[in-house]
């Protein structure tokens, strides 16, 4: 790489009030524009391959892991050290390294990679990146003499991260190693939860094993072996070794004196957040308050104007405790606190001079297009997130976090005394995930019939009086399908209601076998939860805005009236057009379709009432059966016309996540597996215009209202044949387009 690419000015950044020594300054790169952008290409294609590289102990720069994941971790295994009574007793240790990026030897550096089955040219590249490079020292805003650095990495270069952790790698293989050979033996935090012996982040090191002198040698020859290869040093000033407060510290002095590292009674902080504190303690957390007070009381933020004010807020304070808001619910006294801080900047307060509130603070922390500013209340902000921990265990999240959780707690028992604080702040947000939980039917062997909230109306024992039989209370959603899956409710002691039961005959049950019932959050159907207080705030504000625009000239080009009709399919084809109707919206619904030649005959055509469901539903279960018709009838070439966008938005392709589910991901996903059982299949958007004979068989389904069967037309019924007759003809319908 050429030298002038490679340049690099090096920046010092105080990392405390006033230094006084060069290792209180942290060294930062500020490299080439062009350098840069190689880099992120390599970058970008080395983040791929990462989460399969690196252990789920390491956290930083993985895509999908985050470093409030192994703050929980933490405090969840502290937690468990602390309430054990083992006479032999556990340790953990705090291990800073001095300068990580510095001290990284190259030839580690290549060692490593080569380790990993990097290809040779992928290696040469990026060590000519690191090797390459001169440097000069800024100072006092001056360029000093530029040098050629012979080990470490840059930070400020964007492959340095990715490289670092590659190289940390290395030690946790060690560990592992020794672990194998029954060494080294880890933390649990439960008799059957995974067993713990490191956590990494970046340069923070957490290392966990027994307390005892073959522990102690064996940790000694592993940081020696790691220091010794890749050149990095442990820092001891900032090291410690911490032992639970029931053990007896000085029956472990000879801990101090094999370790070199100073016994603590307090694990004190871990990537910025306390350990082992009590939620109650607001002490514990007032340095939040001091880090905010810090950012809002400079000189520079007083010259701010009001709008200058609402952006350092959203963009800064708001921004200092979200970290901590992932990890533990902080006391009420501190959310009010930040509030309170957030409020007095926001109107230019200040010690001397309190200026008047124009507004209060629940209309400033209202959304924007409700009136406000979109300021968020810090303990509604704190439940938010820590409610999105929680629905992930829910949805069953692999993480090493959650595997704690899982193994240690029981999801579904009252929060008790005894359990950590991290747990305690968890299960204040279940009541959150419940009101937002719904089910979605796949095998129905999870789902109680009657107690679990599957249904769009509520939980159906809720909606129904009259005595249960025993055995009936405990009733699956399979136990009441008949051997066709379908909805069999004649075998139920109680009668339900007549429109309970056509919502039910509206749940479709999914045609793809061997799927496990999952949960869903229910949002509204344009994805936002909904509030109904907000509706006349809401009603109100569009009305203004209705009012207010009247006098101005609109600026759209005016509709064209266009002539629309049904148009045959290629040679070789079948079209597919089908429809969905419903009576009110959610009503009674029904749907429809028909399948015809290129030269427009009739193949076969069908008309399905399906109880009382929305639009999309109907929609939806249209194009299912249409495509089940034509799949059962060997059609290998098909083109369906639908007049709904927003099903062919659905059927688009998307990333497979076991975390995101659409509430009527049965029907979707059944569309898409039919979907590949054609030869070519091509789905297009058709106004209702270009085909009444779709429209007239859905609303036919409407007269079917006795049963829920499916009627298959192998000739034109007599409601549609005139209709035929004009496709055929090319007979056309105008359209305001």
């Amino acid at each position: 790489m050429p030298a002038d690419i490679n340049a690099t000015l090096v920046c010092l950044i105080p990392k405390v009030a006033k230094p006084e020594t060069i290792n209180q300054f942290r060294p930062i790169g500020l490299c080439n524009t062009l350098y840069k952008a190689v880099t992120k290409i390599l970058v970008l294609r080395l983040k791929p391959l990462l989460s399969n590289l690196i252990h789920p102990c390491q956290a930083n720069f993985i895509p999908g892991r985050k470093a409030s994941d192994n703050v929980i971790v933490v405090q969840e295994i502290i937690h468990s050290m602390t309430k054990s009574r083992s006479k032999v007793g556990t340790m953990a240790l705090k291990i800073d390294l001095e300068k990580a990026y510095d001290r990284l030897e190259w030839s580690f550096i290549r060692l490593t990679l080569q380790h990993f089955n990097f290809p040779s040219s992928w290696i040469d590249l990026i060590m000519s990146c690191i090797s390459s490079s001169s440097l000069s020292v800024l100072m006092n805003g001056e360029r000093l003499e530029s040098f050629a650095p012979s080990r470490g990495i840059r930070q400020g270069d964007p492959v340095s991260p990715y490289i670092f952790i590659l190289c940390m790698e290395y030690l946790a293989c060690l560990i592992q190693n020794e672990v194998t050979e029954g060494n080294w033996k880890g933390v649990k935090t439960a008799r059957n939860g995974p067993s713990f012996t490191h956590l990494f982040f970046a340069d923070n090191l957490i290392l966990f094993a027994k307390a005892t002198r073959s522990s102690c040698i064996t940790i000694n020859r592993v940081l020696d072996t790691f220091c010794s290869a890749s050149g990095q040093k442990v820092n001891l000033s900032k090291s410690k070794i911490f032992l639970p407060n029931y053990l007896d510290h000085s029956r472990f002095g000879f801990l101090e004196s094999e370790l070199g590292l100073k016994l603590s009674k307090s694990f004190g902080k871990y990537l910025g957040v306390p350990i082992l504190v009590d939620g109650r303690d607001k002490r514990a957390f007032d340095f939040i308050l001091e880090k905010m007070r810090d950012r809002l009381t400079g000189w520079k933020a007083r010259t701010l104007s009001l709008a200058g004010r609402f952006t350092l807020i959203q963009a800064v304070t708001m921004a200092i405790p979200t970290h901590i808001m992932q990890c533990t619910m902080l006391p009420g006294k501190i959310c009010s606190e930040l509030d309170k801080l957030n409020r007095n900047f926001l109107w230019g307060d200040t010690t001397e001079k309190r200026k008047i509130h124009l507004l209060n603070w629940r209309t400033i922390s209202r959304p924007k297009e409700e009136g406000g500013l979109g300021i968020k209340n810090a303990k509604i902000r704190n439940k938010a997130l820590l409610a999105k921990r929680t629905w992930d265990l829910y949805l069953g999240s692999t993480e090493i976090w959650a595997n704690v959780f899982r193994t240690k707690y029981n999801l579904n028992q009252p929060y008790l005394g005894h359990q950590s604080q991290t747990w305690k702040s968890l299960y204040q947000t279940h009541d959150i995930c419940n009101l937002g939980k719904g089910w979605l039917i796949r095998d129905g062997k999870t789902i109680n019939f009657w107690h679990d909230h599957w249904l769009e109306l509520g939980v159906l024992r809720n909606l129904i009086s009259g005595p249960l039989l025993p055995n009936e209370a405990l009733l699956k959603i399979c136990d009441v399908w008949d051997s066709q899956g379908n909805w069999n409710l004649q075998s139920l002691s109680l009668q339900l209601p007549s429109e309970i039961s056509k919502f039910i005959l509206a749940t479709p049950r999914p045609l793809i076998p061997g799927q496990a019932d999952c949960i869903y959050w229910k949002a509204t159907k344009n994805g936002f939860i909904f509030q109904p207080t907000e509706v006349m705030k809401k009603a109100k504000s569009l009305a203004i805005d209705f009012f207010y625009s009247l006098p101005h000239k609109n600026d759209k080009p005016p509709k064209v009236e266009n002539l629309i009709g049904w148009t045959p399919p290629p040679t070789g084809f079948v079209k597919l057009n089908i429809d969905g109707s419903v009576l009110r919206n959610p009503g009674h619904a029904s749907s429809g379709g028909l399948l015809r030649d290129s030269n427009g005959n009739w193949i076969q055509g069908f008309s399905h009432f399906l109880g009382i469901t929305n639009s999309l539903v109907a929609e939806l279960w249209g194009l299912r059966d249409g495509l089940t018709l034509a799949r059962d009838l060997h059609i290998s070439r098909l083109v369906v016309e639908l007049d709904a966008k927003a099903v062919i938005d659905l059927l688009k392709p998307v990333p497979r996540t076991p975390f995101v589910t659409h509430p009527y991901s049965a029907l979707i996903d059944d569309c898409r597996c039919l979907l590949h059982t054609f030869e070519r299949v091509v789905i297009q958007h058709a106004h209702r215009e270009s085909n009444f004979c779709m429209d007239l068989l859905a609303k036919e389904g409407n007269n079917l209202l006795d049963s829920c069967a499916i009627v298959i037309y192998a000739s034109p019924p007599s409601f549609v044949v005139s209709h035929l007759l004009a496709d055929s003809l090319g007979a056309s319908y105008p359209r305001l387009l």
